[in-house]
């Protein structure tokens, strides 16, 4: 069996729309479009005598993480189960999904991650096999601009975005508070036994389209209570804003501050001419869910997350 990078871009394309088939993104020809062009992408083909039996793809992203996809069959005979095939010595699909984490490694990654369709058990079996952990079940939620505030929202908090000639600078002051937000939260608490608030904030960073001017301090009565974080990309063809991160620190939860931040970001999302705002939140993280859905949010998907240090 032979494993091969594919170079062409045409053929990129085209593995990839079976590569990443199972993306929570609405518009996977649109997404592998993008990805067939991205040097931090790579496709890989597994073959025997010529003959394709399946494709993995991988992302190098920022803050020193990767994203992979599972594999993808193009030919029964390639077992992409951890079961071992008694007649193979090797497991075909976890070696294909070695080569990916290889590849991430190389590239300078020390954390992989991989969002998986729930009731795929197979591929949460090969991705358990090959080190991955269970890092939580997400829900994916989004709310159509049609509803959104026409006028900035009468609120007691303040929004002060980051200029681009403050970015650098405000970093260590964001970089504070983000681990204040983080302080009991209910949102994929695990997170914070695999990455550094450096390496957090450069993954969010890698997010969509970077702006600072979607970074925003909030702040109460002239004290920083919370963040937020937005950025802007294409979901389903259309202009969108991705909430990336939203937190408000311990001592000032349970005064409604997270549903003013998120009608803030829904006026801010108008002012961009997004179309619709699109958020993943930890299923187990019920009252943020709750303020969702009364921001008028609604479910469109759900991904079981998987990571690995690598």
């Amino acid at each position: 069996m032979e494993f091969n990078k594919i170079q062409n871009e045409t053929q990129r394309r085209a593995l990839l729309e079976i590569a990443i088939c199972d993306s929570p993104d609405d518009d996977v020809s649109e997404l592998a479009e993008r990805l067939a062009k991205d040097s931090q992408v790579v496709v890989i083909q597994a073959s025997d005598a010529d003959a394709p039996l399946a494709i993995i793809a991988a992302q190098a992203q920022s803050g020193n993480s990767g994203y992979v996809w599972s594999p993808k069959e193009m030919s029964k005979s390639f077992a992409t189960s951890a079961t071992r095939d008694e007649s193979e010595d090797a497991l075909p699909g976890q070696a294909l999904l070695q080569h990916a984490l290889d590849w991430l490694s190389q590239g300078g990654a020390t954390l992989a991650q991989a969002l998986l369709d729930p009731g795929d058990v197979e591929s949460k079996e090969l991705f358990v096999s090959a080190g991955f952990a269970h890092l939580a079940d997400l829900a994916y939620v989004g709310a159509i601009a049609g509803d959104f505030p026409d006028t900035p929202p009468v609120s007691s908090l303040e929004f002060l975005p980051i200029t681009q000639e403050q970015f650098e600078t405000k970093l260590p002051e964001l970089a504070e508070l983000v681990q204040r937000t983080y302080q009991q939260t209910q949102d994929c608490p695990a997170i914070a036994d695999f990455r550094t608030i450096e390496e957090t904030l450069a993954g969010y960073q890698g997010v969509g389209q970077f702006d600072p001017g979607n970074w925003f301090f909030v702040r109460h009565n002239d004290e920083s209570v919370g963040c937020l974080i937005l950025a802007e990309q294409l979901s389903g063809g259309v202009p969108a804003m991705e909430l990336v991160y939203m937190g408000v620190c311990p001592e000032a939860r349970g005064h409604g501050f997270g549903a003013d931040i998120v009608r803030f970001a829904q006026w801010h999302s108008t002012e961009r001419s997004a179309e619709r705002i699109v958020l993943a939140v930890d299923v187990n993280n019920q009252p943020a869910l709750a303020m969702y859905a009364k921001c008028g949010f609604g479910l469109w998907g759900q991904r079981t997350a998987m990571i690995k240090k690598l």
